[in-house]
């Protein structure tokens, strides 16, 4: 089954890569604007398979402004990542895990778009 799991960082998250590669991520690849220039996403991935997708940045498109306000949270989002992947239970269970520390070290948001909620524990 193909999932995610979103992040919503309220601030800029120092030292993600290091902390993405203790966890056994490595880069994979950068996605550019047309010129070459400006950094769109990070992508890192696990040997499971696991992606991760950082943007130091919002999307026109994004839906942080509503989750906040749906689910009364405090503060911003100014930067998103995004754990994805075809995933067995396994699968989605090392996701959270590593979702889950992410939020926590971070003090992020994270967010599972398919049931719309929220995780907090």
């Amino acid at each position: 089954m193909s999932d995610s799991l979103d992040l919503g960082f309220k601030s800029e998250p120092k030292y993600l890569e290091v902390i993405l590669k203790q966890k056994g991520f490595k880069h994979d690849y950068t996605l550019r604007d047309k010129k070459n220039v400006k950094i769109r996403a990070k992508i890192y991935r696990l040997s499971s398979g696991i992606s991760f997708i950082y943007h130091d940045h919002l999307d026109k498109d994004n839906n942080w402004p509503n989750i906040i306000k749906d689910y009364n949270l405090e503060g911003k989002v100014v930067a998103q990542g995004s754990l994805g992947g075809i995933f067995g239970k396994d699968d989605y269970n090392e996701a959270l895990e590593i979702g889950r520390f992410l939020r926590d070290h971070y003090n992020a948001y994270l967010h599972n778009p398919q049931t719309e909620e929220i995780i907090i524990d």
